[in-house]
């Protein structure tokens, strides 16, 4: 029979059309077999086995077990380079789960993601969940800890436990995330110690940790993320090839990082109200990474600066190699600005800055005055003087805000979030245009939709007076913001395969 002219595909080679299989949910590239005899076998000889919740399968254990057996039954790659299965084992099907393993590891599977549940009606259940603690969490068996093939091994819903005496490592393991693991801080240590090829560690709602310690002289690892892990109170880094670290959480652990000198990123976002920070843990922690190149940082950060600066008279921090300054979840104030614009004046490599403003936030608003006030500090009044943020602006903040002198020579990019015209936002606006000598770009995504109130606060802004001659000013329509833009961006790096 002549080959169909119009079949662009099938003349393909096989690791290409294997390729393009990939993308499709596992039930639509099954149906691929009735195209041609060239396509009959092409879905079982793929090297890519994805089970994974986009597949297709039913959501009963009972329903969609049949489907995977028969797929293993008829798969016919000598190698797995990828192995993926969204399935409730619970006690009745561990063996079941444990046999499926086997098959991966047999196979010299490269990525393994075992996406679990411990029961359907929590399968929805976010990284506050408690799923990690239910005793009957699926616990891999005693022979997965042998597989030397794995270089991706992602997580979710079970227990890890190695045999600590006999446990060697995982040979060819250069990615690990665990989400909702039942883990501890003994086990993590032991991972970091043996898997000698490890470069991406991410730690999410592991709840049972609580002295994280990641640490070795000869680390290879350059990326730690550690999220929603609310039992965690320590976190002690010794990884000279890092380059990027991500905090974020309900609490404020001590952290501890040395030997960082490769560190190039660091985001570090809390969501406790009301936290009271302890002063020298804290600027400690600042001080080891004041040489990084890219800065994320929660609200908190600009709290902690005002009473660093301010409050306890504190010399300012100077990032010399910073060179993008991102602030999210931001309720910009008199006293934070203050600190904000204290703070670029340490940062002379400066490039880029964002502010993402959000008066609705979950953490309370600033008032260092009430927070603070049992804290024994050196403000500018006399004693017995009512402390509060409109007193400490009359007598020494405007008067702060006005010596700020000097000039931005790197500044090339300021992009603010939500964007209203207040007080305090037009004054950062106002300072950052006279101070950037460079300006290229300023964006404004204003939270307004109507025309007539844009229009206005452009031709507000267009009166300051300009440090750069090729500044633009633009105001834009309300987007996600940074903060929406972060998550996604999180999200996609945890759980895209």
């Amino acid at each position: 029979m002549a080959r169909n002219p119009r079949d662009r595909l099938s003349p393909l080679p096989e690791d290409i059309l294997h390729h393009i299989l990939s993308f499709l949910p596992l039930k639509y590239a099954a149906r691929t077999s009735i195209l041609s005899n060239r396509w009959r076998t092409l879905w079982i000889s793929n090297p890519i086995l994805d089970f994974g919740s986009e597949a297709g399968l039913p959501r009963s254990p009972k329903s969609s077990i049949p489907i995977i057996e028969q797929c293993l039954v008829l798969y016919k790659a000598k190698t797995l380079q990828k192995f993926h299965i969204h399935f409730c084992p619970g006690r009745k099907y561990s063996s079941l789960l444990d046999k499926w393993i086997r098959f991966a590891i047999k196979k010299g599977v490269k990525e393994l993601h075992l996406e679990l549940y411990t029961d359907e009606s929590q399968e929805d259940e976010d990284e506050d969940g408690d799923d990690e603690d239910d005793e009957n969490a699926y616990e891999l068996p005693s022979f997965f800890f042998r597989s030397q093939s794995v270089s991706v091994l992602k997580l979710h819903c079970c227990a890890l436990n190695p045999p600590l005496k006999s446990f060697t490592g995982f040979e060819s393991l250069k990615t690990l995330h665990l989400v909702q693991v039942r883990v501890t801080d003994e086990i993590i240590s032991l991972l970091v110690s043996k898997c000698r090829f490890l470069e991406d560690l991410c730690i999410w709602a592991c709840h049972r940790l609580v002295d994280l310690k990641v640490c070795g002289v000869d680390l290879r690892l350059r990326n730690l993320l550690v999220l929603g892990c609310r039992g965690l109170k320590g976190i002690e880094i010794y990884a000279p090839n890092l380059a990027l670290f991500e905090y974020d959480g309900k609490n404020f652990p001590k952290l501890d990082l040395k030997n960082v000198a490769c560190l190039r990123e660091v985001s570090l976002f809390f969501l406790e109200p009301g936290f009271r920070p302890v002063h020298q843990d804290w600027r400690t922690f600042l001080v080891d990474i004041t040489h990084v190149e890219v800065l994320n940082v929660g609200s908190w950060f600009l709290q902690f600066i005002f009473l660093g600066y301010y409050a306890f008279r504190s010399p300012p921090l100077v990032f010399h190699n910073l060179k993008e300054l991102h602030c999210y979840g931001m309720s910009l104030s008199r006293c934070t600005l203050l600190a904000l614009l204290a703070f670029i004046s340490g940062c002379p490599s400066l490039v880029e800055v964002s502010v993402n403003l959000d008066y609705d936030c979950v953490i309370q608003p600033f008032d260092p005055f009430d927070e603070f006030e049992d804290y024994e500090w050196d403000p500018p009044f006399e004693d017995g003087f009512e402390l509060d943020e409109e007193d400490y602006w009359r007598v020494e903040g405007k008067e702060k805000l006005e010596h700020l002198d000097y000039q931005l020579h790197c500044l090339e990019m300021v992009k603010v979030n939500e964007f209203s015209g207040g007080e305090c936002e037009m004054l950062l606006v106002e300072f950052l245009l006279e101070k950037a000598v460079v300006l290229k770009s300023l964006l404004l995504n204003s939270q307004s939709k109507c025309n007539t109130k844009k229009q206005l606060l452009k031709e507000q802004v267009s009166l300051f007076p300009k440090a750069s001659s090729c500044g633009k000013v633009e105001i834009s329509e309300p987007s996600m913001g940074d903060l929406g833009m972060r998550h996604l961006k999180m999200l996609k790096h945890l759980l895209t395969l």
